[in-house]
């Protein structure tokens, strides 16, 4: 969700993302077949944005993320306190427009708002609608050939009895998926 914020304070999505192996987004890194979380896969599909995950232990490849919260907290977030998440939003929104975007870059050595409006042309246009999240859950077939979720059972092909297969669990829906060959 917090990739969804950004993109929606963006007003766009970029074509791919450098991940840093986060657990939530790569499960397994692998230098040439990352495993990603499915259900965070499924959003950046959503929204056509394809993931590039940093080789392990490659520092390199990642960008001045790190040095970029260091930077928040040593300047806006320094010796504050706030009695909710909203309030500090509020104030790193503020920080933001009247500090942080107007400074000039220690490395580029432009003004951040400036390259960020030479920049905002390559971003891809957002979906109509945000990503529908969704619960990933196992269940067993019964000998019935039903599953449970949440209490209400849905019948499965016979074929699958007594085999473990995939749930995805929506608000509205669910969508059962083939284990092994991970078919819906």
């Amino acid at each position: 969700r917090l990739h969804e914020d950004a993109f929606a304070y963006f007003g766009g999505t970029p074509l791919t993302i450098r991940l840093d192996n986060l657990r939530e987004g790569v499960i397994s890194p692998d230098i040439y077949d990352p495993e990603l979380n499915p259900l965070y896969a499924a959003m950046l599909v959503h929204y056509g944005v394809v993931a590039l995950p940093c080789r392990p232990y490659a520092p390199d490849l990642k960008g001045k993320v790190e040095s970029a919260v260091d930077h928040t907290q040593d300047t806006a977030l320094k010796k504050k306190r706030f009695k909710s998440i909203d309030e500090q939003n509020a104030h790193l929104l503020h920080w933001n427009e009247r500090w942080a975007a107007t400074r000039i870059h220690g490395t580029t050595k432009r003004q951040v708002r400036e390259m960020f409006t030479d920049e905002r042309p390559s971003l891809q246009a957002l979906p109509s609608m945000r990503f529908e999240y969704y619960k990933v859950l196992e269940r067993r077939v019964h000998l019935d050939a039903h599953i449970e979720v949440s209490g209400a059972y849905y019948s499965v092909p016979p074929r699958y009895m007594n085999r473990t297969v995939i749930v995805h669990a929506g608000q509205l829906w669910i969508r059962i998926i083939d284990a092994q060959n991970k078919q819906c």
